[in-house]
């Protein structure tokens, strides 16, 4: 995302982008770990029904939240990159941050279905 602003003519600018690159990465595993801790606490609350669907549901809603922040930033306000670039970006971009929205409502359905599924499970040490 960041690595893209100089284009790599020069070493120099090599090695910006690098280094742009690789704290874009270490955020980026900051924020799995980070998301890890929470879903371990959260696991320890006795109301929270520990299920397949709850876990796919979840991991769908943040792949949803992802690719609408993604593309608003980068597609939108930054305009670094497009889905398709032409004529009709406009258009694959909107659709692609409606497929992110989508993604949003459909992991958040699964996650009620299993939360109405389930009976709480008991309270973790």
């Amino acid at each position: 995302m960041l690595w893209a602003v100089r284009p790599p003519l020069t070493l120099v600018e090599m090695k910006y982008n690098m280094v742009w690159d690789g704290i874009f990465h270490a955020f980026t595993w900051s924020m799995v770990v980070l998301g890890l801790w929470r879903l371990w606490l959260c696991g320890r609350h006795k109301d929270v029904p520990w299920s397949g669907r709850t876990l796919v549901g979840s991991m769908i809603v943040g792949w949803g939240l992802f690719n609408f922040i993604e593309g608003l930033l980068n597609h939108q306000i930054l305009g670094i990159h497009h889905v398709r670039p032409g004529e009709t970006q406009l258009i694959w971009d909107l659709g692609f941050l409606a497929l992110g929205l989508l993604q949003v409502a459909a992991g958040m359905r699964l996650v009620r279905l299993a939360r109405r599924e389930l009976p709480p499970s008991p309270a973790r040490g």
